[in-house]
């Protein structure tokens, strides 16, 4: 086993003796409230220690990192003010603390000796000097309103005004001095060596040397969550393709370029960016290094510079024994968004983008909301690549082109995940070539916009992301949302007056409530809140569901609140009770001579078969089933009327004579003979509850055969045998409905509107039977259908 070196032992002994109580001598921050300027001076009062709890100036809140006085030489003569992480560990109820590694160091290349001194001066400027006066070193804020010093939980020190806005931070001006790391530190005895951690990001990720052997060692990025047992996945390498051996060097130069080299000397990788004013490195609360200038703006980062290389990923990976191929994320955004291969079944997969923190590590798979080839999955095997032209291709095992982001020969320069789930390219200068907010899939995220010319298109099913049949559109008038069938029938229409340029899920400026807004297309127009809800975090998305409804969902809401509640009721979606069915405030029934499907549609609802399809071959083998104060949602749309301004028979006329018609509807406001006829294909959901909620009548025709059980009813040349068997028929129907209208009677069977719905349809089919006996015509109402399915 390696051995550790007797100056490090000494400081993590000291550490192992520590109780928390000692760490509570360090606060999380100072401020210079009440003319308060802390000092601190590392005069030790046991030097055996090495390292004297009391002397911890600032612990962070999460008992993760600390900064102090520091000193790795056995003599404890030479000190650096630093910033330590902690590890903590139980036993029983004490907590005890060893130093896991030195985060930061402001006099790296100048240690001081004992009685040396930090102080935070009244104009703002924190300054260490040595025993005998000496600056060594300083952050230089004089004169810039510094109110404070802080630990932050993220391991990152800094100096806050009094708006606890940063004025200073560590790992800020590091261009001036040679910053060197090897990987042949002697402490870690685990694959993995942890220890040469370079820099981190709190408990989020950190950067450094990354080996799964010991053999091969690569400058990478990694999940700062490690447990100690499996090794942490590398979510990105400089040298993925020229691994470097033991006492390799990554070195930050004076020119501000950032270089590894191998064991002999051999440049492997650089980040190019010589004489380009790089003032610091810094890792990123969402993953990225970057190295920025004097002025914070990134000059270089990761994730960035790769359309010189080609640079591949496929979704073969065999670590994964759960259902998502988790390890296959390729970029990520901090804890909120990842894309990679996604997967529910191990055999269909999408290259895709989803929350990243709805992932539990069970068997639940987070959901994903953007598919760049949601109509064509691709199989094991298949490899998504960054070409070095700029283009990002997915290609399925066969090497198919499944698809690409067409964006060859226009400078792409990276890739990179946005804070708000958007992916996107870029290019040299930093100007985004393509995103995937621009090519929406059923899904609208915070700030998203949707433009006038797109839509969203809803999933086959929720198992299937394929494209279904629900899309809803932006159009310069409106808000439009469609069943797409021969002829596209429209189902909801919400115009705008002076138009729209966008729809947009965004909090409302007003209330600050998430709301779905369209924006005007006028800029002397103010912006039209369609749907607002509350309490709903900064990862919650709008999803154009499956069955037509448009919901929010956030977090882990199964359900999701549906946004169009107060617009539209349950039957007024057009597979709301599948074809022919017809919907009575949420409750399905089939009509007289069609009986439920065997199987449900795509959204879980039943359809409503003919017992006897019609066929053409004779006009005369069908006739129209008539059902009053029946409704259409495609009535939202007047131009999808066949014919307006006429009256029922020529609606009723115009269906019996085109033998594809299979229903005509008959929409109109005073009286029958001035209306608008609708002749839809296929028939979708009947609505029998619209006449409470509209301002307009509707009668429903429904074609259906002659040779059917029910269809002598409805012909006027009925055959003798036909009337008496129909009689005999009546009569039976008759004695079983009154009989159960008795047992209602009797208390039975509940309560006193089953009873008025057992006497209406008893009355009702009496007069329908004689009246189709008689050789005339009667009317269905929608309360005589079959019943509750």
């Amino acid at each position: 086993m390696a051995m550790w070196p007797l100056s490090d032992i000494l400081l993590v002994q000291l550490l192992i003796m520590l109780s928390p109580a000692c760490f509570l001598e360090a606060q999380t921050s100072y401020s210079t409230a009440q003319n308060y300027y802390p000092s601190w001076t590392n005069n030790l009062s046991i030097p055996a220690r090495g390292f004297d709890s009391y002397q911890m100036i600032l612990i962070s809140e999460s008992v993760s990192f600390a900064c102090g006085f520091y000193s790795k030489d056995q003599e404890n003569d030479s000190f650096y003010f630093a910033v330590l992480s902690l590890n903590k560990t139980y036993a029983g109820a004490i907590v005890n603390f060893t130093l896991q590694h030195v985060i930061w160091l402001a006099n790296e290349n100048k240690p001081v000796g004992r009685n040396a001194t930090l102080k935070l001066l009244p104009e703002g400027n924190l300054v260490l000097r040595d025993a005998d006066g000496a600056l060594v070193w300083s952050t230089n804020t004089s004169n810039m309103s510094v109110a404070g010093i802080k630990m932050m939980k993220t391991g990152m020190l800094v100096l806050q005004d009094h708006n606890n806005k940063t004025v200073w931070q560590s790992f800020s001006n590091t261009a001036h001095v040679s910053t060197s790391w090897t990987n042949n530190d002697p402490i870690s005895a685990m694959p993995f060596n942890l220890f040469k951690i370079i820099m981190m990001h709190g408990a989020g990720f950190s950067c450094g040397f990354h080996s799964k052997d010991r053999n091969s060692f690569y400058f990478a990025i990694w999940k700062s969550e490690y447990s100690g047992d499996d090794d942490p996945e590398a979510l990105w390498l400089a040298n993925r393709n020229r691994p470097v051996g033991q006492n390799a060097t990554l070195q930050f130069l004076p020119d501000g370029d950032l270089v590894l080299r191998d064991a002999d000397g051999a440049l492997v990788w650089s980040t190019n960016t010589s004489n380009m004013s790089v003032a610091s490195m810094r890792m990123m609360e969402t993953g990225m290094l970057v190295l920025q200038d004097h002025n914070n703006k990134i000059v270089w980062q990761s994730f960035g510079n790769t359309a010189h290389v080609s640079t591949s990923w496929t979704n073969n990976d065999p670590k994964s024994a759960i259902p998502y191929n988790l390890y296959n994320i390729i970029v990520m955004h901090g804890a909120r968004f990842s894309c990679g291969f996604h997967s529910k079944d191990r055999n269909s997969f999408y290259f895709a983008i989803w929350k990243q923190s709805e992932y539990s590590g069970d068997d639940d798979i987070p959901e994903a909301l953007w598919l760049a080839n949601r109509n064509m999955p691709v199989r094991q095997n298949a490899t998504l690549q960054f070409l070095p032209d700029g283009d990002l291709v997915l290609r399925d095992a066969d090497g198919a082109l499944v698809w690409s982001t067409n964006t060859s020969n226009m400078s792409v320069a990276g890739m990179r995940m946005m804070e708000t789930g958007n992916l996107e390219l870029y290019d040299v200068n930093n100007k985004t070539v393509w995103n995937s907010f621009d090519h929406p899939s059923d899904v609208l995220l915070l700030g998203n916009k949707l433009v006038v010319g797109q839509k969203l298109v809803a999933s086959v099913s929720k198992t299937n992301r394929s494209e279904g049949v629900f899309s809803l559109s932006v159009i310069p008038q409106g808000l439009f949302a469609s069943y797409q069938a021969t002829a596209p029938q429209t189902y909801f229409k919400f115009p705008v007056l002076g138009g729209i340029d966008s729809l947009q899920l965004d909090h409302d400026e007003s209330s600050g409530d998430l709301a779905l807004l369209l924006i005007s297309a006028s800029p002397d127009e103010p912006n039209t809140t369609f749907a607002s809800t509350v309490n709903y975090s900064a990862t919650a998305y709008m999803k154009f569901d499956p069955d037509g409804h448009l919901r929010i969902y956030d977090g882990n809401m199964i359900d999701g609140v549906d946004l169009l509640t107060d617009m539209m009721s349950a039957c007024d979606y057009p597979t709301a009770c599948g074809n022919y069915g017809l919907c009575f405030k949420g409750l399905c029934s089939c009509p007289a001579g069609f009986a439920q499907a065997n199987t449900p549609n795509d959204q879980g609802n039943y359809s409503c078969s003919p017992n006897s399809p019609t066929t053409c071959e004779n006009p005369k083998s069908y006739s129209l089933l008539p059902l009053e104060d029946v409704y259409y949602f495609n009535y939202v749309d007047p131009e999808a009327a066949v014919l307006k301004g006429t009256d029922m028979k020529s609606c009723k006329d115009a269906c019996l004579k085109n033998c594809a018609c299979n229903a005509a509807l008959f929409q109109y406001y005073v009286n029958v003979s001035h209306g608008n006829c609708f002749l839809p294909s296929p028939v979708l959901t009947l609505i029998g509850d619209g006449k409470e909620r509209k301002s307009y009548h509707s009668n429903a025709f429904i074609k259906i055969s002659n040779d059917g059980e029910n269809g002598s009813a409805f012909t006027s040349s009925i055959n003798p045998k036909i009337i008496a068997g129909s009689t005999i028929g009546a009569i039976l129907v008759m004695s079983l409905i009154v009989g159960l209208c008795i047992m209602v009677l009797e208390g039975t069977m509940g309560v006193e509107a089953d009873l008025d719905y057992c006497l209406q349809n008893a009355t009702t089919m009496a007069a329908i039977r004689r009246e189709a006996e008689l050789g005339g015509t009667a009317t269905l109402l929608p309360s005589l259908l079959s019943g509750p399915r």
